[in-house]
């Protein structure tokens, strides 16, 4: 089996430009196969590291905003406000999505000419791709940390207390 990558990355220009974003999807060919697969995500993330060139995330900072961009406020807003502003607010995809996505349509014998994969969703439904559960995942760690904080505090403010008092009561004598 032979990949051979096509395309470029320039959907954040084409969608302020008001151009068919279909004509400018960055994409993933596979020639000489019977499918051929287009994605269309202005935001990736994954990994472990972040950086800065090229602009990277790692995988729970991503899979947080991801959770977060899908509630219906950032949704709403992301349909209703203009240009940069919409496309920021579009939740970013997860790298394993996509590659799962395109190698799933490189495999896929159902003989479509071309898979079309608009957005996050699109992506993620086509590859199998859970919710992502950053944003959960990172609330549950806070949780769980207050919980810890307000037990050692339960234990250690008083004998603060009882140990100031035991001063200022020696101090008095």
């Amino acid at each position: 089996m032979h990949a051979r990558r096509t395309g470029s990355l320039n959907s954040s220009k084409a969608t302020l430009k008001g151009r068919s974003l279909q004509k400018n999807l960055p994409s993933m060919r596979w020639e000489g196969m019977q499918r051929k697969c287009a994605w269309s995500s202005l935001h990736s993330y994954g990994g472990s590291d972040f950086g800065l060139l090229p602009p990277r995330v790692n995988y729970e900072y991503g899979s947080g905003v991801e959770e977060l961009l899908f509630l219906p406020p950032f949704k709403f807003l992301a349909d209703v406000t203009p240009g940069l502003i919409k496309v920021a607010l579009r939740p970013p995809v997860c790298v394993d999505s996509v590659a799962a996505a395109c190698a799933k349509a490189a495999l896929d014998d159902s003989g479509a000419d071309l898979l079309v994969l608009d957005g996050t969703d699109a992506i993620n439904g086509y590859s199998g791709q859970p919710a992502s559960t950053g944003l959960t995942d990172a609330l549950e760690w806070s949780k769980e940390q207050a919980i810890k904080f307000y037990d050692w505090a339960k234990v250690e403010v008083p004998k603060a207390i009882d140990t100031v008092q035991s001063k200022i009561d020696e101090s008095k004598k």
